[in-house]
């Protein structure tokens, strides 16, 4: 998928983790007795035009300092409140700030201040002033909680390590193995039980 389809459809979540404690009583600071909540986190890896994607319509310098960029769109921006409008390709967005399941927050950033890239993203998800790489804000929020995480990535990324309640699960683009591959395998565990026990447990979950 490329990377403007995804930001398009944003069909794809880096993790997901499930907590009671998303829903709280502002009364009483309790949670609310309701199904677990699932929090999603989703981390763009790579340079993303903030001024082309909340658009600051508002603003009397953006058509001056960005002529072909803000006035190929400005007639068709998705309203927002405030002045503010989305990209128009970023629909399926709009879509979930009308039903009141999206807030844009515009203007911030972290307390990173030097000019990596790469280190700002370490800064993000370490959560930490200064970064370390074994411990994630996600990781340490999800073990305070005691709820499990799943992160869609091929190894675990900084926000999820040192804790042992998440994994990681990635779409294989590999071709599945056919019947022969599998009797092969099995005849070459056929000697050790344990080994053969685990692979027919995995060979039944694979079929299922």
């Amino acid at each position: 998928m490329e990377r403007r389809d995804f930001i398009k459809a944003l069909s794809a979540s880096l993790v997901v983790f499930q907590t009671p404690l998303l829903a709280m009583d502002l009364k009483t600071s309790k949670p609310i007795k309701t199904q677990p909540s699932k929090l999603v986190w989703v981390m763009l890896r790579g340079a993303m035009d903030s001024l082309n994607t909340v658009v600051p319509a508002f603003a009397p310098h953006l058509l001056k300092q960005r002529p072909k960029l803000a006035s190929s769109i400005k007639d068709q921006l998705l309203p927002l409140d405030n002045g503010y409008g989305f990209h128009p390709a970023l629909v399926n967005l709009h879509q979930w700030y009308k039903c009141k399941q999206l807030t844009p927050i515009v203007a911030v950033s972290s307390g990173y201040k030097e000019r990596s890239h790469f280190d700002g993203q370490d800064y993000l998800e370490s959560g930490l002033p200064k970064i370390d790489h074994d411990s994630g804000w996600l990781a340490r929020a999800i073990t305070q909680r005691n709820v499990n995480a799943i992160a869609l990535a091929r190894s675990t990324p900084l926000s999820l390590r040192n804790t042992p309640q998440a994994n990681t699960w990635y779409p294989s683009r590999l071709k599945d193995a056919d019947s022969d591959v599998y009797q092969l395998l099995l005849s070459m565990y056929a000697d050790d039980k344990l080994l053969l026990a685990d692979f027919s447990s995995l060979f039944y979950l694979d079929k299922t």
